[in-house]
């Protein structure tokens, strides 16, 4: 096998090993999930639980649990979450999505209880590099009945009795842990993988992610290395051995990561970064000594964006070797539109021209009908491909 095809195969091994393991079993000082209700429970209430989270910086990950006797549905301003109608059942969901890391945010629980006994458990887990923080029902929950917000009369909820005691003994610290065996994935096996006649498949590496992440987005080095990029965290260089064991992995030294985009092109790496904690917006990335490692980075095209996977993707170089095209989702302004996270104007950054003509505008006959649905305040021309020069 040439280093050429190695390399490939290496690339697409790379790409089927980016599951990563859960995280170790929360620490024995962590909080104790509570029943709770209001007072007195009655047949046929409806009650609104509320707290307020403080997401932790660096945000790899977020889980919910949830039971609650008889219903519950669990939601971030309007967006459901998770839902539970079997209090001996569970329910659990991949909520990392709903939690803006370093911001704080309401989530909110709607409860119902048909007749008899009522109470709602949950447990939030907020997972970061530095380890897990717990959010648990307990009493600092305020709950009110469901009614106008104006109208609400939040109250402290009432703790009833601990996780795997009283009415509902039967949901037990086994039970609410099969969440972290359910987000358990191994490595798929490399005789897993169909590829065409002529290449292999080889496990190149089993990404660690308590240490290097979720590995989201892949270039080729003109070196027969590979660059990485953390969705949430550093950037990185993978030199393919001829095991897993053997492959090496060293973090590029610059202050860049949360790429969900990354080229090498011009002598240089382009990274697009995607994120909620930096500023997005296309980088550069160069070898400022000639030492053979990238170490100096700077800012081509600084974009708003959420931070969402609708934000800034892609880096494709053009059909004629001269310049970039930059593929950005529809949670990404226009260049020049917006501000930094610094709250600086992006005006100097404006697109120079546009194939589109810029008539875009919601002309319609008769309103449109958004109801709640994702991204209904975003209006034309949403996403866009973006061509730009290389410096």
């Amino acid at each position: 096998m040439t280093r050429t095809l190695a390399t490939l195969t290496a690339a697409a091994a790379l790409s089927a090993a980016f599951a990563f393991t859960a995280r170790a079993a929360e620490e024995s000082d962590a909080p104790v999930p509570q029943w709770i209700w209001d007072a007195k429970a009655a047949d046929g209430e409806e009650l609104i639980f509320r707290k307020t989270v403080k997401v932790p910086a660096g945000l790899r990950k977020a889980t919910l649990a949830m039971a609650a006797d008889n219903g519950a549905q669990a939601s971030i301003k309007r967006t459901k979450l998770l839902t539970s109608d079997d209090w001996a059942k569970p329910s659990f969901a991949d909520v990392t999505d709903a939690f803006p890391a370093g911001k704080t945010v309401d989530l909110i629980i709607n409860a119902k209880n048909a007749d008899g006994p009522a109470g709602l458990l949950a447990e939030l887990k907020l997972t970061t590099g530095d380890g897990v923080t717990t959010v648990v029902t307990d009493g600092s929950w305020k709950v009110a009945p469901k009614q106008p917000s104006q109208n609400r009369d939040w109250q402290s909820a009432v703790a009833i009795s601990p996780l795997g005691a009283g009415a509902w003994a039967k949901v037990d610290r086994a039970a609410l842990d099969i969440v972290d065996k359910m987000k358990e994935p191994t490595v798929t096996e490399a005789s897993a993988i169909k590829v065409p006649e002529g290449f292999t498949v080889e496990v190149v590496y089993d990404v660690p992610s308590k240490t290097q992440g979720s590995w989201v987005s892949m270039t080729a080095a003109p070196d027969n290395t590979l660059i990485v990029s953390d969705q949430y965290g550093s950037l990185y260089t993978v030199t393919p051995g001829d095991t897993k064991e053997q492959t090496k992995v060293e973090k590029i030294d610059v202050d860049l990561g949360h790429a969900q985009g990354l080229l090498w092109a011009f002598d240089s790496l382009y990274v697009m970064v995607n994120s909620r904690e930096r500023q997005s917006g296309l980088y550069r990335v160069t070898d400022s000594d000639g030492d053979g490692k990238l170490d100096a980075a700077e800012t081509l095209l600084p974009l708003q964006s959420t931070g969402g996977e609708h934000g800034p993707h892609a880096i494709v170089l053009t059909p004629d070797g001269e310049g970039l095209y930059l593929v950005c989702g529809n949670q990404t302004e226009l260049p020049g539109t917006g501000q930094t996270k610094d709250g600086d104007s992006l005006a100097e950054y404006k697109y120079t021209a546009s194939r589109v003509p810029e008539i875009w505008a919601e002309d319609e006959v008769t309103p449109r009908i958004y109801g709640r649905a994702f991204m209904r305040d975003k209006m034309a021309p949403g996403g866009y491909v973006l061509r730009i020069n290389p410096d």
